[in-house]
Parts: structure tokens; sequence; C-alpha cells
């Protein structure tokens, strides 16, 4: 852990009043943008208001965890995890309090919900590196250009100063919760931040299994979209992140596929894997081979198909089906296809 948990306990934090509310009809709330709301698992800071949110059923997070780095505590995060599931994002913006009063409140309330801490820089505000990080990947993502075209709501990172981050992990019967805050004050008027408010960036993750939307394709299906097109495009066979073993609920589209080769035994077919885009080239090549590999494997050792009749591809995110700016964009890329030799 990175973050004390003498910064946990309550009594430890002297006069300190925790003003994070939910649900309290005598408290009057800013107005928030339209649509939006608190999530259910954390309250908010008194008198803040939501200025963005944003809110997607399924979804890959980045979460930072510190650095590997001896001696570097918080001057670097470059450990990170990657994450699945649920995400919600929030933006608040406070006015008359400081970055370490919001975060202090913060950091009792993830505490007495349940939270344990797993990164955080709770004794300094964030500096070099680290400051860096929480800019580009945590909040700045949300930011305005130079020219506050983007509608001003988050403070311009060249606006920024005493920022400060916490991750904590919630573990329950219905799945892990993670949530990431990074409080940060700005330091000069900008196009909606008067200098010295606070901005709070809030992300609350809730691991799930992802949902199977797409329809399972059978060997007759497989045969006739091979003899048209060449090809057949799969969505059936699942693997965790960056992982290249196959999922038990793969199993049914790989039984289907051994039914198209038993039935064929002429048919000789390229396993193709693909990824979306996020990782790096090489990482996704790799991955997206080690994951074609294993379907030829499963194949080979448990069905008893020939290995001379199979051969495995891995094209990384090279060649997309859609585009990977969105979730449904990514959904589509991650796929196995089937070409015909």
């Amino acid at each position: 852990m990175n973050t004390p948990l003498c910064l946990f306990r309550r009594a430890s934090l002297g006069a300190i009043t925790l003003l994070l509310v939910a649900g309290n009809p005598t408290i009057a709330l800013a107005k928030d943008l339209e649509g939006s709301k608190d999530h259910p698992l954390l309250k908010r800071f008194e008198g803040s208001e939501i200025i963005r949110y944003s809110s997607k059923k399924y979804d890959r997070y980045t979460l930072a965890l510190g650095s590997s780095l001896q001696g570097d505590k918080f001057g670097n995060f470059d450990k990170q995890e990657i994450l699945e599931g649920s995400l919600t994002r929030i933006a608040y913006r406070a006015s008359d309090t400081s970055s370490l009063e919001v975060f202090r409140n913060y950091e009792i309330e993830l505490a007495d919900k349940g939270f344990q801490p797993i990164a955080g820089n709770g004794d300094k505000p964030l500096s070099g590196a680290a400051k860096e990080f929480a800019n580009d990947t945590l909040y700045f993502p949300w930011a305005v250009d130079c020219q506050g075209v983007q509608g001003g709501e988050v403070i311009p990172r060249w606006h920024s100063k005493n920022p400060y981050y916490f991750a904590g992990k919630l573990d329950r019967s219905e799945g892990t919760a993670y949530a990431s805050v990074v409080v940060v004050e700005a330091s000069a008027d900008s196009p909606k931040f008067k200098a010295n408010d606070v901005l709070i960036i809030v992300d609350i993750v809730e691991s799930r299994a992802l949902q199977n939307k797409m329809v399972q394709v059978n060997a007759s299906e497989m045969r006739n979209s091979i003899e048209k097109t060449g090809k057949v495009t799969l969505y059936g066979i699942y693997f965790d992140t960056d992982k290249t073993a196959i999922k038990t609920e793969s199993m049914p589209t790989i039984a289907e596929i051994a039914k198209l080769l038993q039935n064929d035994l002429a048919l000789k077919l390229m396993v193709v894997g693909h990824t979306d885009n996020v990782g790096t080239v090489s990482h996704n090549a790799e991955l997206s081979m080690g994951r074609a590999q294993s379907v030829v494997k499963e194949l080979q050792s448990k069905y008893g198909i020939n290995g001379q009749r199979l051969q495995s591809a891995g094209m990384g995110f090279m060649v997309p089906v859609a585009a990977n700016d969105t979730e449904d964009g990514r959904a589509k890329n991650r796929r196995v296809e089937l070409v015909k030799i």
C-alpha cells in the first residue's frame, strides 16, 4: 500500500470535519450538469457541483498504482492495472476550500465505505512525473485546449496546483469495486474556474463479466460464410484482459469449429487473432498470436483435429472492423477469424 493506514483513521485527522453529503434535504447542493448524479457508492463534498459526467455499462480503465522505482514512492506512476467493467466518471467543482481538505474528507468517506487503500499520496501533493501522470491520464483527458474550445469545464493542466490522488478497492459479493479520486486546485482563472477553485475527479469501476451480446455462429453458418467470403468472424471466443487462456464460456463456439472441420476433412484453416488498440503494436501482435495459438491447441487436444490442418496468426489491431474510439468499436475489433487456406 502506498498510503499510510493512519490516514484512514478518523482519530488521526484531528478536527477535520466530514463534509461529504448525500440525500440530505437540509443541505443545498449547487447546480449539477443535466442528467448527472452521484455514484451510489460515494457521497460528494459539501457544496460541490457536477460539471462533467460519464457512465458506461462496460469499458476499460487504467488504474494507477504507484512506482516500481526504489526510493520513488510518489515520483512516478508506472505501475498500473487494467480494469474492465461498468465505469462512472464524475467531475465536481468546489469553492472556498482546498484540495487537501477535500482529499482528507474523501479518504474518510472511502474508508468508512470499506475501500482498502491500494495507492495514493496522502502525505504530500503529487510532484514530478506523478503530477504529469495525474494531469495526462486521470483528469487532463477532460481538460480544455489552450483556446478552451472544449467548454472549459476542467482546469487546463498548466493552471493546476496541489494535486492529490487516492485509489481504493472494495471486495463485494456482487463483484469488486475500485475507486480513483483526484483532487487539484486551480492556480489561475480559466473559462469556468476561478483561481483556488477545486476540481474533484471521481472514477468508479465495478468489475463484472462481459455480457455476451453476440449471436453464436454454428458450424453450418461458418461453412456458408467461408464459402462466400473465404473467412468467418467469431465473437464467441473469450479471454481475460491481457491473457491468452480461453475462457470456459468459449467452449460452445470451439465445439462448432471442431464440427466444421470434422464435417469437411479437406478444409484447412488459418486461425487469426485480433485485438483493439489498447496497448502497443508489439504487445497486441504477441497477444493476438497467443490467443490464436490457444484456439489451435484446444482444437487439437480436445477434438483431435490434425495440426497440419491449422495455422495461427496474430494481427493485433492492424485490421480493425470499427473505430477504436468507442466501447462498441473496440468490442467488435476483439475477435477471432477463421480464414480458409
